[in-house]
């Protein structure tokens, strides 16, 4: 390993989480530690404590019915029973002067008696040869007499320095495997991260945006955030068809109306100079580019629309005022064709969430498709049907019809089925209504017989 990458590897939240880990359990594993030890060393405290209780009260009950004498062997036997570096005891008066008592040659305890020996029953903790500790009950017998017991802490030191190495001992190892397994957790954590980062490298590298990233099994964060970027791809791919998709559209299709203007152009000026001409040439021109320009915005529309980056300015609205404009709107058109146009409208209102306009424009292009399809003498049945959740509007004519082949094309920009191509239009009135129909959630369908008429379905979700 090189010293950057040694470096670079300090700085991952693989290593940080690790390093966090450990500490977090180290944190906690002392603090169940020290709580263990001092509630350890306090019973065993409590346990010295209640020996020299009850041994005290022996002597004293011994003293009070048979005299010095007997508690002066008593001393003896116990101390040599137990060990007389390990344990002593004494009678002495109140003003710490030693009447009797077992062997003191061990231990360093007159110093303590040169003030008043105390006349209630009390412990303490005192240091003896070579730092060690001992704990002693003061217990008064009568009004001038006080029993004196002390007892080695040796046991009770070893017990707890065995406890404070086996805790090294254990942080040590927790030290070890808690960083291993800190690591191999925050690794596994972070390999959907990891997974995220090389499939962004590698479309970096190739700029293949048509690969994803797999899910994987180390949590819903992870999973939803390997969603989310292959979402976001998805809508990158998206929108790089889309521009390639206009700009071929652009170069393909935009090319005929720019030869148009400038066939126009050009015939007028190599003819006569006459005003009338410029005139008609200018006009020509003015109208190529309306026509040019509703195509680009059109197709901007689309393409923001399928994106999904075109605001929509939603409400709520009743689908059958929007149906009946929409029929006002063309029924001029229609009748001057000479073709009847029905309506099948619920009495009830159809409340959808939509944007107005979007939504009108949609139905207005299929309704134009419709007449503009339709010969002298047919009929355009338009109907709004309510279920459940849904709302659907239907557009059927008895118009030309549309091949089988071009069917799954219909809905494609700039696409004209070959029997409409002689009519006025720029193929991409069905691709807006489309995306603005599955902008807003919904779904758009065809069917069609070739000289029965062709059916359009329009489902959207209901307020």
């Amino acid at each position: 390993m090189s010293l950057k990458s040694g470096i670079d590897f300090f700085r991952t939240v693989t290593f940080r989480l690790a390093i966090w880990y450990v500490l977090l359990f180290t944190l906690s594993s002392s603090i169940v530690f020290l709580l263990i030890y001092y509630r350890l060393s306090s019973r065993l405290k409590s346990q010295v404590d209640l020996d020299l209780l009850s041994k005290a009260k022996e002597f004293k009950i011994l003293y009070q019915e048979q005299g010095i004498n007997a508690l002066r062997s008593e001393f003896q036997r116990e101390a040599n029973s137990r060990g007389i570096r390990h344990v002593f005891f004494l009678l002495s008066t109140i003003k710490g002067d030693t009447l009797i008592s077992s062997d003191l040659s061990l231990w360093k305890v007159k110093r303590l008696f040169t003030k008043a020996l105390p006349t209630r029953l009390r412990f303490d903790t005192i240091s003896i040869r070579s730092h060690r500790k001992a704990r002693l009950i003061f217990m008064p017998v009568d009004d001038n007499h006080v029993l004196v017991c002390g007892v080695e802490l040796r046991n009770m030191e070893i017990i707890q320095e065995r406890l404070r190495e086996t805790f090294g001992t254990a942080l040590a190892i927790i030290l070890i495997l808690g960083g291993l397994a800190g690591y191999f957790i925050s690794q596994k954590a972070m390999s959907g991260v990891q997974r995220v980062t090389k499939t962004a490298i590698q479309i970096q590298k190739g700029g293949d945006l048509s690969k994803r990233v797999p899910l994987g099994k180390e949590g819903l964060e992870i999973e939803d955030l390997v969603k989310a970027f292959n979402k976001m791809l998805d809508r990158i791919e998206l929108l790089i068809k889309e521009l390639k998709d206009v700009t071929d559209n652009i170069a393909h299709d935009l090319r005929s109306p720019i030869t148009k203007i400038r066939g126009i152009t050009e015939t007028t000026l190599m003819g006569d100079a006459n005003l009338k001409e410029f005139q008609d040439m200018g006009a020509k021109v003015i109208e190529e580019c309306d026509r040019l320009i509703g195509m680009i915005n059109t197709m901007l529309e689309i393409t923001k629309t399928e994106a999904g980056i075109l605001e929509l300015k939603k409400e709520k609205l009743n689908i059958n005022e929007i149906i009946k404009d929409a029929i006002d709107l063309f029924y001029p058109l229609a009748e001057d064709k000479g073709i009847k146009i029905e309506e099948d409208i619920p009495p009830e209102p159809v409340l959808i969430y939509a944007d107005r306009s979007k939504i009108q424009r949609a139905i207005a292009n299929i309704l134009d498709n419709a007449i503009k399809y339709t010969p002298k003498g047919g009929k355009i049945r338009v109907a709004v049907n309510s279920l459940n959740e849904k709302a659907s509007i239907i557009v059927e004519d008895t118009g030309i019809g549309i091949k089988e082949k071009d069917l799954p094309h219909i809905f494609d920009r700039f696409y004209r089925a070959e029997q409409s191509r002689t009519s006025p239009g720029t193929g991409l009135g069905l691709s807006l209504a489309k995306a603005i129909v599955e902008a807003h959630g919904g779904k758009i369908q065809v069917t069609s017989a070739v000289g029965k008429g062709s059916k359009f379905l329009i489902v959207l979700t209901k307020w």
